[in-house]
C-alpha cells in the first residue's frame, strides 16, 4: 500500500445453526381483533449462542398459518378470524455454499371467543 491509499480486510465469521424456536411456546388472542405481533422467533448456534432472527429481518424467515379459517399471517403479525387453535410455523432457510438447511419451529395460537356484555345502566 502507498501512503496515499488505505487497504483494509474484514473477515467475518458466520456461525451455522443448529434450531429455531419462537420465545414463547404459545399465546392467546381474541377473535376478530387487530393483528397480533408474533413472538421473537430465536436461532441456536451450533455453539449454543442465541441469536434473534426477528431482530435481523431476514429475507430467509418466513411464516405461515395451518388453517387460515382460524388465522392468517403476514408480516410477522398474526390476524385472528374465528375461534379454534392452529399452529403457525416460523421457517428459515440458512444458505451454505454446499447446500440450504431448512429449520421450522411451531407456536400454537389460541384464537378465544370474544364475550359481550351488554351495557349495564343504574336503576332509577
Amino acid at each position: 500500500a502507498t501512503k496515499d491509499s488505505i487497504q483494509a480486510t474484514t473477515t467475518i465469521m458466520v456461525e451455522r445453526l443448529k434450531s429455531i424456536s419462537f420465545s414463547k411456546k404459545d399465546m392467546r388472542i381474541l377473535e376478530n381483533s387487530t393483528p397480533y405481533k408474533l413472538p421473537e422467533v430465536i436461532g441456536t448456534t451450533i455453539s449454543g449462542k442465541k441469536i434473534s432472527l426477528t431482530a435481523l429481518g431476514s429475507s430467509n424467515l418466513d411464516f405461515g398459518s395451518y388453517d387460515e379459517k382460524i388465522a392468517t399471517v403476514k408480516s410477522g403479525e398474526i390476524t385472528p378470524i374465528k375461534q379454534g387453535t392452529v399452529l403457525i410455523k416460523a421457517l428459515y432457510k440458512e444458505k451454505t455454499p454446499q447446500k440450504v438447511n431448512a429449520f421450522v419451529a411451531s407456536l400454537e395460537v389460541h384464537v378465544l371467543r370474544r364475550r359481550y356484555f351488554p351495557p349495564v345502566y343504574p336503576g332509577p
